[in-house]
């Protein structure tokens, strides 16, 4: 599918260069609306009311993942997102074992990094979502919340 805007581009060798350029960013997957880069990651956010299951596997169809955070420059990076959002979102960090500490990320990848509020913090709950400050909190993974930030790695000449 390409879109031509004849009003932009009236020329024909104009109207040619847009229609390669369309084709290019459609093949190669340009940014989605309510996405941020950072690095070799593009962040998305997904904002409606819904569960930490359901988001999880809404990132997954997508080809995304539930975000991780593995660094604190990640995490002050998700922190100013979610401010400027303004709404609490989930996050892929959940405990679905039998030990009350055993958290892991949803992608796989090691729970290598803990912010002190995480590490001090006295919520309940087996899933974790980022607060409209930025900062951890442990919620039950059935309860519903304003949206999530899915994730995925760009992919090289992106």
């Amino acid at each position: 599918m390409t879109i031509v805007s004849r009003l932009v581009f009236p020329p024909f060798h104009s109207l040619c260069q847009f229609r390669q350029i369309v084709s290019i960013f459609m093949l190669h997957g340009a940014p989605l609306p309510e996405t941020e880069v950072y690095g070799n990651l593009t962040y998305r956010l997904v904002k409606k009311k819904i569960s930490w299951y359901d988001v999880f596997r809404e990132c997954r169809r997508q080809g995304d993942d539930l975000a991780s955070i593995h660094t604190e420059s990640e995490h002050l990076f998700l922190k100013q997102l979610v401010k400027k959002d303004g709404f609490p979102l989930w996050i892929g960090l959940s405990n679905q074992g039998a030990s009350e500490n055993l958290f892991e990320w949803s992608d796989g990848t090691d729970f290598n990094y803990k912010p002190w509020e995480f590490e001090n913090s006295n919520t309940t709950g087996n899933c974790v979502y980022l607060d409209t400050k930025g900062f951890w909190k442990r919620q039950n993974c059935n309860s519903i919340l304003d949206g999530a930030i899915c994730y995925r790695t760009s992919r090289e000449g992106e």
